[in-house]
């Protein structure tokens, strides 16, 4: 074979398993795309929405109230689920007709939960006065914006912080529904 001929053939297979490596890389461990299969975070993501989830978003950081995140469910290690964390670890979470209380005071929230203010503080209070279910410092309580029609931390209780595979970053199919997730 010709020098030349087996010298660019080698360039090829190197260029291609170079890309090969970075793009396995980087979906494995950076940014990887998800299909959301459920109707529970309507009317923010809808069934068959296709997302980026930033896998490097809680390195060196935690998740916080609001986030729309992927995890392992408990329990079901063969469906990865899409909510919204609501409770964060040390608090106190209970729903009840309806309602969110945080450390036993009421989670204001909009109709449309992507409006909601997720940065409202909820100062913690004696444990003697507190009710509903306590974080421990590595869960997280989770629901779906499409409240009535969502199986969430309500039915399968809190989510550890290893489950989270990501937090969701952006909708970018279809083309119509392209944006950034807050």
């Amino acid at each position: 074979m010709n020098p030349k001929l087996k010298r660019e053939i080698l360039e090829w297979v190197f260029t291609i398993v170079v890309a090969f490596v970075l793009t396995f890389g980087i979906r494995l461990f950076v940014i990887q795309p998800f299909r959301v299969q459920m109707s529970s975070m309507k009317p923010t993501l809808l069934n068959d929405d296709l997302i980026l989830i930033n896998k490097l978003s809680y390195v060196g950081s935690t998740p916080e109230r609001g986030d729309i995140v992927v995890f392992d469910p408990p329990n079901r290690q063969d469906v990865e689920y899409i909510k919204r964390i609501i409770g964060l670890p040390g608090e106190y979470v209970d729903v009840s007709g309806g309602t969110v209380y945080i450390n036993g005071t009421k989670f204001e929230e909009n109709d449309e939960h992507p409006k909601t203010d997720y940065t409202q503080k909820f100062p913690f209070k004696p444990e003697d006065g507190e009710k509903g279910q306590k974080l421990a410092p590595d869960e997280y309580f989770v629901m779906g914006d499409n409240r009535d029609f969502s199986f969430d931390s309500r039915s399968f209780g809190p989510i550890k912080r290893e489950s989270i595979l990501g937090r969701a970053v952006l909708v970018f199919w279809p083309v119509t529904s392209f944006h950034v997730l807050r």
